[in-house]
């Protein structure tokens, strides 16, 4: 069965799974009405078909994983904080404790 919907326990939504052999794995997406998913799904299966692989299936380029002293920087560059705090954090950002 290419496509399947099914309502979701936990809400109002409805779950559509894609399978196709152009697919690795199933392809899921919450939506908010059957007939939302329904088209979805068709034209999931028609993009396909064509060969072409619609964006919502697409897997996210992975980002390179920072250290937690780049992630503290990243954190000083956009928030605000107490004095103390941003001591802190200067002194984890910049000894290279972590």
């Amino acid at each position: 069965m290419p496509m399947y919907i099914r309502p979701r326990s936990t809400s109002k939504a409805f779950e559509l799974r894609v399978t196709h052999k152009r697919l690795d794995k199933p392809g899921y997406a919450s939506l908010d009405t059957r007939e939302a998913a329904e088209a979805l799904g068709n034209r999931t299966l028609a993009a396909l078909e064509r060969g072409k692989l619609p964006e919502w299936l697409r897997e996210p380029a992975r980002r390179e994983c920072k250290t937690v002293a780049d992630l503290v920087r990243d954190f000083l560059n956009i928030s605000e904080m107490a004095g103390s705090t941003q001591d802190v954090l200067d002194n984890i950002a910049h000894c290279g404790v972590l």
